[in-house]
């Protein structure tokens, strides 16, 4: 049996870079989402977490400044709903626990005028929070790894600082 082009990247190769099915930092992340949907008033069951998934990045200029070992990171999003609950309501719950754990927190706004959409980045050590709060519904991304950081950005096209 052969495994496919790139199975040595995600299995690790024996360096400080651990290996993608031992789901690194998987135990932050699943932590993180609980405690993020309790803030906005939801219990574990009655969120859509996604598989775990492992990004190793070798030539990501994101994160150069990393040793190359080190530009990796795991991630799962999410999703639920959330009835009764505004945009607004979601949001500000999901960005005072974040402060509240000492998350930097960065708010945005769509880039265009007739657009509401609206998300917010929480950033901590080597972890990445992004969440997109809609009217009764929200989704919940958790990145973890040293490479989490630099290449968690947002696209300027479509999302703007909103100061």
């Amino acid at each position: 049996m052969s495994l496919g082009p790139g199975a040595e990247v995600a299995c690790g190769d024996g360096e400080s870079r651990p290996p993608a099915w031992k789901e690194p930092r998987d135990a932050e992340i699943r932590e993180t989402l609980d405690a993020v949907w309790a803030a906005v008033g939801l219990q574990a069951d009655e969120v859509n977490v996604a598989g775990y998934a492992y990004t190793f990045a070798p030539d990501n200029t994101a994160c150069a400044a990393l040793e190359t070992e080190d530009r990796w990171f795991g991630e799962r999003g999410s999703s639920a709903v959330a009835e009764g609950k505004g945009r607004a309501e979601i949001e500000d719950a999901i960005a005072a626990y974040l402060e509240g754990e000492g998350f930097a927190v960065r708010r945005y706004r769509s880039t265009h005028p007739d657009s509401p959409a609206r998300s917010l980045q929480g950033v901590k050590g080597e972890m990445v929070v992004y969440a997109s709060p809609d009217p009764g519904y929200a989704s919940v991304n958790v990145r973890c790894g040293p490479c989490a950081p630099a290449s968690s950005r947002f696209d300027s096209d479509l999302f703007e600082p909103d100061v």
